[in-house]
């Protein structure tokens, strides 16, 4: 993995694994959360070049997409609960991006806007 960001940007790439061995799968499903500082608008997110809706709700979804987490006030006070989860009050909003079964061979570029 290679995460880079420059101004207004941010960029993530996840290589393809190489050779084979034994247990090795061929799809793999990747949940990418990018935690934003408050205030952070993002306008646009693309995987491999092809743009992605920015869903601005927790509902779940099938196949590749993106979705904004607002912060919410529960009870939970941890930023790194895992898939779905919202962040607490105080934080920033959380972008989810998903890509389901994915073939583990080829690489993932994600690009964030803001």
């Amino acid at each position: 993995m290679e995460f880079t960001k420059k101004r207004y940007q941010a960029f993530l790439r996840i290589g393809g694994i190489e050779g084979h061995f034994l247990g090795r799968v061929d799809e793999r499903t990747w949940i990418v959360r990018f935690h934003l500082v408050q205030g952070d608008q993002i306008t646009k997110v693309t995987v491999d070049n092809n743009e992605l809706m920015i869903h601005k709700d927790a509902t779940e979804r099938e196949g590749l997409h993106a979705r904004l987490l607002e912060p919410s006030n529960n009870e939970k006070r941890m930023v790194f609960l895992g898939k779905g989860e919202a962040p607490p009050q105080e934080a920033g909003s959380i972008l989810e991006v998903l890509l389901p079964s994915y073939n583990v061979q080829k690489e993932v570029a994600i690009r964030v806007e803001q």
